[in-house]
Order: C-alpha cells, then structure tokens, then sequence
C-alpha cells in the first residue's frame, strides 16, 4: 500500500497534493470575492437616497394606519381652509370666534363620519 493522499480514487505525493488544495482554496477565494463584491454592490444601491426614499413612500403607502393618518391630516387642513375662506379671516374677535366655532364643528363632524368619508374617496 502506497503512502500519501488521495484525489479522485488515485494517490498523489505530497507536493501534488498541495498543488491540488492550493487551486481548491483559490477557486473558493474567487468564488467568495464575487459573492462579497456582489453584496457590496447591492448594499452601496440600497444607501443611495433615492432608494430609501422610494422604499421609505412604498411602505408608508402599504400602511393602512398611515393612510387614515394622512386622510384626517388632509381632512383637516381642507377643512381649515374652507373655514378661514368663509370667514374670510378679518382680525375681530367676531370672526375668531366664529373662525373657532365652525372648526370646532367640522373637527366634530369629521371625527364621527371619517370612515365614512375615507369610504367615499376609496381610500380605506
């Protein structure tokens, strides 16, 4: 029987052997390097600000919470404007007051009917 090693059913002497192990790591070093620069690649993609933006609106846009958060916001800000153009914002203390009252009012009447309202423009 034959000292030294075998590779592929056939013995080898010690300096073959090595040759043989030294292209097997080589090639797994080659192979790991593609891999490393491939993940290097995607990660530099991934920081790039237009990606996290365009992630960061996907995810907000597939949140159900942040989509009825944004209709009440928009609810709201609509609402003050429709007061503050009907009250036409003189500086009295009459017109504040009234100011004050209407969207005390339309704050009430949208916080009871908001699903209604979100069902109306199919956002819910």
């Amino acid at each position: 029987m034959a000292t030294g090693w075998v590779i592929n059913n056939k013995h080898v002497d010690a300096s073959t052997y090595l040759a043989y192990r030294i292209m097997l790591l080589k090639s797994i070093k080659e192979q790991q390097e593609e891999l490393l620069q491939m993940d290097l690649k995607e990660l530099y993609y991934s920081l790039h600000l237009s990606t996290i933006i365009k992630d960061t609106v996907r995810d907000l846009g597939a949140d159900p919470e942040f989509k009825t958060s944004l209709l009440q916001q928009a609810i709201g800000i609509g609402g003050n404007y429709l007061v503050d153009r009907i009250t036409l914002r003189k500086g009295s203390i009459k017109g504040y007051l009234v100011n004050m009252g209407l969207k005390k009012l339309l704050s009430f009447f949208v916080s009871n009917n908001k699903e209604k309202i979100a069902e109306k423009l199919h956002i819910v």
